[in-house]
């Protein structure tokens, strides 16, 4: 694994734009751009299943798993069921949500230092500090809602998202839903 590909920012002419919820700009990067991450940084030594697909009359969701190097992340995506392609969609939504997990695009959501490395690593669990789960879920929702989940972060708890603890990250992703 080449590791420092994972959580490599893509270059900017990789990076698309479309509008999001409130008038705002969500970035984001293509299927292939992440299909072509995940070939670098692991040599084509990884796989991606659809483990489940449901369409419950708006929504197509897919839950899916990507696995590389005997590691398994999984993660759902979605679409509009009325969308053309609508399972082809929430598939590759599936698969870039799944990546994320493994650190590619995290830089999308605005959380870099100046020097393009990614905030932090998620963090131990048993140091009281937000789980990979919750940290996920919360800039998941904070980009589906179009909101900048470090402002979220600072007016409501005060602390920048690298600095809550995990109480304070359930009470984003609480508030993050209700938006």
């Amino acid at each position: 694994m080449k590791k420092e590909l994972l959580t490599q920012p893509f270059p900017d002419h990789e990076i698309r734009h479309r509008p999001g919820p409130g008038g705002k700009s969500l970035s984001y990067v293509s299927g292939a751009s992440i299909t072509q991450r995940l070939n670098q940084a692991f040599d084509h030594q990884w796989s991606f299943d659809i483990i489940k697909s449901w369409d419950d009359g708006t929504t197509v969701f897919v839950q899916g798993e990507l696995e590389a190097e005997g590691i398994k992340k999984v993660n759902i995506g979605t679409a509009e069921s009325s969308k053309p392609d609508a399972l082809k969609s929430a598939t590759t939504d599936a698969l870039k949500r799944c990546a994320l997990l493994f650190g590619i695009g995290l830089h999308l959501y605005g959380l870099e230092k100046p020097n393009n490395n990614p905030v932090r690593d998620f963090p131990n669990p048993d140091q009281n500090m937000p789980t990979e789960r919750q940290s996920v879920a919360y800039l998941n929702i904070c980009k589906f809602k179009g909101t900048d989940p470090q402002e979220l972060s600072l007016e409501l708890t005060g602390k920048e998202i690298d600095h809550v603890n995990r109480k304070e990250m359930s009470h984003l992703i609480s508030s993050a839903k209700a938006i």
